[in-house]
């Protein structure tokens, strides 16, 4: 079985087609990658938070550091 298209525009069209869908893959990629850029920011920020947590935790609950 074959099957053939035909396109009733012309190659300008098309070319003009296949550019709008280029600039709107970039931009859902520019917007995925932002998002992930963003995701990342929010993983480093809970690690620091979580680290700083954790430090404080050890210091409060060390009797050495109630000295200082």
């Amino acid at each position: 079985m074959k099957t053939s298209y035909k396109f009733n525009s012309s190659k300008d069209d098309i070319i003009v087609d296949i550019g709008i869908c280029t600039c709107l893959m970039l931009k859902t990629l520019d917007l995925d990658y932002k998002e992930l850029e963003a995701d990342e920011r929010l993983k480093e920020g809970n690690i620091r938070e979580e680290t700083e947590q954790s430090l404080f935790k050890i210091i409060n609950d060390d009797p050495i550091w109630n000295f200082i």
